[in-house]
Parts: structure tokens; sequence; C-alpha cells
């Protein structure tokens, strides 16, 4: 099984044309304070899997190797036609408290082995001048 994400602000499904939107795609972020609650989307994309069983994956969050966040289980499976290369393309919303500024790894994982699937990084950065005039 192969795979890809890309986190983003936003990924819609258009149910008319039957494809992913992704609107934003976040490589790095800036937040006026910390610890700072954050809404991301990440983009799946998985490939060659299996073909007649269902298969679950989940996200991990982590800074310098600390895990500070884990979306629930999904549970996939292929649907594409036979000439087809096996695969699922989906979308997982996940909420994530950054708690420092620095580089942030998304993981997407094998539920079953635990294998890392996929992994994007995201930059965190402190921006105090974000900050409400009466919060200073």
């Amino acid at each position: 099984m192969k795979a890809q994400i890309i986190v983003s602000e936003r990924v819609d499904f258009d149910k008319e044309i039957k494809k992913h939107v992704i609107r934003n795609v976040v490589n790095d972020v800036s937040v006026p304070a910390l610890p700072y609650a954050v809404s991301f989307h990440i983009y799946v994309k998985l490939y060659e899997v299996p073909v007649s069983e269902p298969f679950e994956v989940h996200l991990e969050v982590a800074i310098e190797e600390e895990t500070i966040g884990v979306s629930n289980v999904s549970v996939l499976r292929n649907y594409r036609k036979e000439d087809q290369i096996s695969g699922v393309d989906t979308s997982i919303g996940m909420g994530v408290v950054l708690i420092a500024a620095g580089n942030y790894s998304f993981k997407l994982l094998c539920f079953d082995t635990g294998e890392v699937l996929a992994e994007y990084p995201v930059t965190v950065r402190l921006d105090e001048s974000r900050l409400p005039a009466e919060a200073l």
C-alpha cells in the first residue's frame, strides 16, 4: 500500500463531479499565542490497496517525536473499477492544539501494523503581533 497526504485549511468533496477540492495547502501556520487550537483538513490518497478487504488508517500529529494528536480510525475500502489501480481518496478533519513553535509532522499510519504510510511537515510560528490590542 502506498500513500500521500496534503495538509490544508479545507477539503471538500464535490458530489456532482465526484472529486475532492483542496483549499489552501498549509506548509506553515502563524499563531498569536501558545497553546493554540487550529483546525486542519488532511487529504489522503492511498493506492495499491487491498482490492477486496477493508483496511484501517489513522493520523498522528507530533512535534519532535512527541505525539500531541491522534485522529479517529478510518475504515476504508477500494471501490475502483477493475481497469483502475486500486485505491481510495478521502479526507480527515482534525483539530490540533499546537503547544510550541517548531516543526510538526502529520503522519498517516496503518492501524494494524503501525507502519507510517506518509508524512507531511508543517512549521508553526509564534506571531504575537496577531494578538488583539486588548490582550497586550
